[in-house]
């Protein structure tokens, strides 16, 4: 599921590793933005229905890209290797974290069974 992506900008190698993880209309934004600031990019934040932000040397940065369903679901796909039950219980504690080292915060609504987390949806 994962792929490298070559983003042909300066971006550190731990960036250009992230973008692969991100669809095609993401990795454009992130790429503009990064061109636009040639600064690390520390933070990427998705929600659906919402503008994209980026931190950039302590800079929270919106861009213009809206995210969809099928971005998220593209994202926490490759973040998982395609494989979301092998990481459900990553999941469930609030944070995946890649071959890379590259952790991606998780939230949703949780779903108890018996006071335990179960799923999150």
């Amino acid at each position: 599921m994962y792929q490298y992506y070559d983003a042909g900008t300066k971006m550190d190698k731990q960036e250009i590793i992230a973008l692969g993880y991100l669809s095609e209309n993401m990795r454009k934004a992130v790429t503009n933005i990064s061109a636009t600031y040639n600064k690390p990019i520390n933070e990427i934040r998705l929600r659906e229905g919402k503008k994209m932000y980026l931190t950039i040397s302590g800079d929270n940065v919106a861009s213009d890209y809206v995210c969809t369903a099928e971005d998220i679901l593209f994202t926490t796909q490759a973040l998982c290797q395609g494989s979301l039950y092998s990481y459900s219980d990553s999941i469930k504690e609030g944070v995946i974290t890649t071959k890379f080292g590259i952790r991606a915060g998780v939230c949703g609504r949780a779903i108890l069974c018996g006071g335990v987390i179960d799923c999150v949806r």
